[in-house]
């Protein structure tokens, strides 16, 4: 049994019952494959969650956001109902 993403996340968030989390705790103390992936996620998550990160400007989230709209939600026609009214 090794860590997983999941795990680690939920050991470093403190997510998993306490008896769960002792084993895991007491497993990576003999497992160094288990406690180098460990602090892995541990360095990630940190990256993550830094203070430098900034949200993509408003312009480039509507434009994203416009990729994934359907026809009706932009107020256009579809293309089948454009060729048969035209």
């Amino acid at each position: 049994m090794h860590l997983d993403l999941d795990m680690a996340f939920d050991l470093l968030e403190m997510r998993l019952e306490k008896a769960l989390h002792e084993q895991w705790m007491n497993h990576m103390q003999f497992c160094v494959h288990c406690a180098e992936q460990m602090e892995r996620f541990r360095t990630l998550r940190v990256s993550l969650t830094r203070a430098h990160l900034q949200n993509a400007p408003e312009f480039l989230l509507e434009s994203a956001m416009k990729l994934f709209r359907t026809p009706a939600q932009v107020g256009q026609q579809s293309g089948i109902r454009q060729i048969t009214v035209a």
